[in-house]
C-alpha cells in the first residue's frame, strides 16, 4: 500500500498522521466481519464524511477526503463511522485510504480485484463500504452488475445515496439479492413513496412516524454499548424481511 505515516504529525503543526497515493502496491481491503456484525459477513470499507478526518484536538488523522459527499450533512456528530475511524485509525485507516484511492482512480482494478477475492474465496454474505459511500452512480451500478454476476452471495448495505437506489430500480438492474436499506440517520421523514427499506439512528426525541412499527436493531442497548448480538446472530438487515430498522446511536 502506498501509505506515508507521519509520526510526528500533531494539532500544530497540521501534518496528517496518514496520507496516500494509488500506485501498483495499492490493493482493495476485503475484511471478514467484525465485533459488531460477527464472523461470515465479508465486507470492504471506504473513508466516511465529506471531508478529512480530524481528531478533536485538532490533529489530522488523514487529509484524504471521504467519499460521501453531499450526501453528508449535519450527520458527523452521530457517524458511527467516522467515530469509529477516529478511535481505530492504526488499525482500519491505512485500508480505508487504499480502498478509496481505487474506486476513485482505478475503478477498473478494484471490481477485478473484487472478482478475484470471490473466486477464491466462499463468500455467503457482503456488505460494500461498512464506512463510506457509493462514490457516485457508476460505483452504484457496477456494484449492483457485480452483485447480480454473485447469486449466491447475499448483499446488502445502507446508503444515504437514494437517487442512485431510484435510478437503478428504473434501469431495472437491482438484483433480488441485494438488499438496500436508506439511512435516515435521525432526520424526520415524511414520505416514502417507493417503500425503500429505512434505517434510523434513534435519539430518544425523534417522533418519526416510522417509528410506530419498527425492527429495533439487538446489537446496541441505550447506553450505547454492544449486547454482544451480532449482525450474523441476527440476520433481519441482510435478508431484509424487516421494512423499518431502529438503531440506538454508538
Amino acid at each position: 500500500m502506498a501509505i506515508i505515516k507521519n509520526a510526528n504529525a500533531n494539532a500544530e503543526n497540521k501534518l496528517p498522521m496518514y496520507t496516500g497515493y494509488l500506485d501498483e502496491t495499492t490493493h482493495i481491503h476485503v475484511i471478514d466481519g467484525n465485533s459488531e456484525m460477527g464472523k461470515g459477513i465479508y465486507h470492504y470499507s471506504t473513508l466516511a464524511g465529506s471531508t478529512s478526518l480530524v481528531k478533536k484536538d485538532g490533529t489530522v488523522i488523514t487529509d484524504v477526503e471521504g467519499t460521501c459527499g453531499h450526501h453528508c450533512v449535519n450527520c458527523e456528530k452521530i457517524c458511527y463511522a467516522r467515530n469509529y475511524s477516529k478511535r481505530n485509525h492504526r488499525g482500519v485507516i491505512p485500508a480505508y485510504i487504499d480502498n478509496t484511492l481505487l474506486l476513485r482512480g482505478n475503478r477498473d482494478q478494484f471490481f477485478k480485484e473484487l472478482e478475484d477475492f470471490f473466486k477464491y474465496n466462499f463468500v455467503s454474505c457482503f456488505r460494500p463500504h461498512v464506512s463510506g459511500e457509493f462514490i457516485d452512480y457508476d460505483h452504484f451500478k457496477r456494484m449492483c452488475e457485480f452483485i447480480a454476476r454473485h447469486k449466491d452471495t447475499q448483499f446488502y448495505c445502507y446508503t444515504e445515496a437514494e437517487e442512485y437506489l431510484d435510478r437503478a430500480e428504473d434501469e431495472g438492474i437491482v438484483p433480488d439479492n441485494f438488499i438496500v436499506w436508506i439511512s435516515c440517520c435521525d432526520k424526520l421523514r415524511e414520505s416514502n413513496p417507493r417503500n425503500h427499506r429505512l434505517a434510523y439512528i434513534e435519539n430518544g426525541k425523534n417522533p418519526n412516524p416510522d417509528f410506530k412499527d419498527y425492527f429495533h436493531c439487538p446489537k446496541i442497548n441505550k447506553q450505547g454499548n454492544k449486547t454482544g448480538i451480532t449482525c450474523a446472530m441476527c440476520k433481519v438487515c441482510p435478508k431484509g424481511n424487516k421494512r423499518v430498522v431502529v438503531m440506538y446511536k454508538h
